[in-house]
C-alpha cells in the first residue's frame, strides 16, 4: 500500500515538472522558431495524459479500499482423522460398496438402454406399419369415393330412366283408359241403337195394325199394363224414379263388382244413358228429365208417344211449342222445387193429330249424386 502511494507521488511530481517545463521553455524563448513551440506543446500534452491516468488509478485504489475483504475460513474443528487403520478399512469397505452399487447402476443403465433401443426399434416398426396402413386406408378411401361417385351417377341415370318410363307408362295407361272408355261407349251405343231399332220396328208394326183397324182420337190411346190414374200413384212413381237416379249415382257406379267401375269420372254421357235406359223401362206413365242449368227438357220416355203421339225426340226438342196452355204454371212449379218437396202443374198439350189433351205433371228435384239439381217429372192424362 505504501509502495503504491510512493509511486503515485513520484509520478505526480514528474507530471507537474513536465507541464511547467513546457511553459518555462515557451516563456524563455518567446522568439524561438515554430519547432520549439510545437515541442513545448507536445510535452504539455504528454503531461496532461499522465495526469489523467494518475487520477484514474487513484480512483480505483479508493474504491478497492472501500470494499469489504472476505473473512478467512475457520479451521475444521471436527475433521476426521485418517491416520488410524480402522478408519482406512471402513473407507475401503465404503469404497467397495460404492463401486458395487455403481456397477449395478451401470448394468441397470445398460439394460434400460437396451430396452429403450428395443422400444425405439419397435416404435420405428410400428410407425412403418402405421404409415403402410394409412396409405392403404387412403387408397381404399379414394377407391370407395370413386365407386360411390360412379354408383351415384348410375343411380341418377337409372332414376331418370325410371321416371321417363313411368311417364311413358302413365301416358300409355291414359291412352288405354281412353280407348277402353271409347270401346265401352261404342259398345253401349251399339247395344242402345239395336234396342231402339227393335223397339221402333215393333212400334211401327203395332201402329200399322192399329191404323188399319180404325183411327182413334189422341185422347183415347190404349195403354198397356197398369197406368197411373191418380196423384198418389204419380207421386209413388216419381219417388221410385228419384231412387233409381240416386242408386246409379251412389251404388252402381262405384261398386267394385260393377262393369263401370274403371270408367273415367268425366264420362257423364254414359251415366245419362244408363239413367235414360232405367227410366225408359217405366211404362205406367210418361217420364221426363229437365235440366235447370240448361233450362230445357233433355229426356222423355217412350210412353209419351203412347199418350200424345209424339216420339220422345220430337217431344223433347219442341216441348215449349207443344204446350198450348199452362206454360206459366210449368215455370211456377219449377220455381217451387226443393230437395224434399215436389210440385205439381196442369198443362194443355197438343197431340200429334192436332187435338188437345190435359196432362197432370208431378215434378221433383234429385237431391244428391251426379244427377243432383236435375228434375224428374211424371206425366199422366187428367
Amino acid at each position: 500500500m505504501l509502495l503504491a502511494l510512493r509511486r503515485r507521488l513520484q509520478l505526480s511530481g514528474l507530471i507537474i515538472a513536465l507541464y511547467f517545463a513546457s511553459i518555462l521553455i515557451i516563456s524563455i524563448y518567446p522568439d524561438a522558431s515554430l519547432l520549439k513551440f510545437v515541442f513545448g506543446l507536445f510535452i504539455a500534452s504528454v503531461g496532461s495524459i499522465l495526469a489523467f491516468l494518475l487520477l484514474r488509478q487513484w480512483e480505483k485504489s479508493k474504491l478497492a479500499e472501500q470494499l469489504p475483504l472476505p473473512s478467512s475460513p475457520e479451521p475444521m474443528q471436527n475433521a476426521p482423522s485418517f491416520s488410524s487403520p480402522e478408519n482406512i478399512g471402513e473407507l475401503e469397505q465404503a469404497l467397495k460398496d460404492a463401486q458395487s452399487k455403481n456397477h449395478d447402476l451401470i448394468q441397470k443403465q445398460n439394460q434400460l438402454e437396451e430396452t429403450l433401443h428395443k422400444h425405439e426399434q419397435e416404435k420405428a416398426q410400428f410407425e412403418l406399419k402405421l404409415q403402410d396402413i394409412q396409405h392403404q386406408i387412403e387408397a381404399q378411401s379414394l377407391e370407395a369415393d370413386e365407386e360411390i361417385r360412379r354408383k351415384t351417377t348410375l343411380l341418377s341415370e337409372y332414376q331418370e330412366t325410371i321416371n321417363q318410363q313411368r311417364e311413358v307408362i302413365k301416358k300409355k295407361q291414359e291412352q288405354i283408359s281412353e280407348l277402353e272408355s271409347k270401346v265401352r261407349d261404342l259398345n253401349y251405343e251399339v247395344k242402345t241403337l239395336l234396342q231402339l231399332a227393335e223397339i221402333g220396328n215393333s212400334k211401327k208394326e203395332s201402329a200399322y195394325s192399329e191404323e188399319k183397324e180404325n183411327e182413334q182420337p189422341s185422347s183415347s190411346y190404349v195403354y198397356g199394363g197398369s197406368m197411373v190414374r191418380s196423384p198418389e200413384e204419380a207421386s209413388v212413381l216419381l219417388g221410385r224414379c228419384i231412387n233409381i237416379a240416386q242408386k246409379i249415382t251412389t251404388s252402381n257406379r262405384f261398386n267394385s263388382n260393377s262393369r263401370f267401375h274403371h270408367m273415367p269420372l268425366d264420362s257423364s254421357a254414359l251415366d245419362f244413358r244408363r239413367l235414360y235406359d232405367s227410366l225408359r223401362s217405366e211404362t205406367s206413365s210418361g217420364i221426363i228429365v229437365y235440366s235447370l242449368k240448361e233450362n230445357r227438357l233433355i229426356f222423355a220416355n217412350d210412353q209419351i208417344e203412347m199418350i200424345m203421339g209424339w216420339n220422345s225426340e220430337t217431344f223433347t226438342r219442341n216441348f215449349s211449342e207443344i204446350i198450348r196452355e199452362g206454360y206459366e204454371e210449368w215455370n211456377a212449379a219449377l220455381g217451387q222445387l226443393s230437395p224434399h218437396t215436389e210440385s205439381k202443374a196442369r198443362m194443355l198439350f197438343k197431340t200429334k193429330n192436332g187435338q188437345n189433351i190435359l196432362i197432370n205433371c208431378h215434378l221433383k228435384i234429385i237431391p244428391t249424386g251426379i244427377f243432383r239439381h236435375y228434375v224428374i217429372g211424371t206425366l199422366y192424362p187428367a
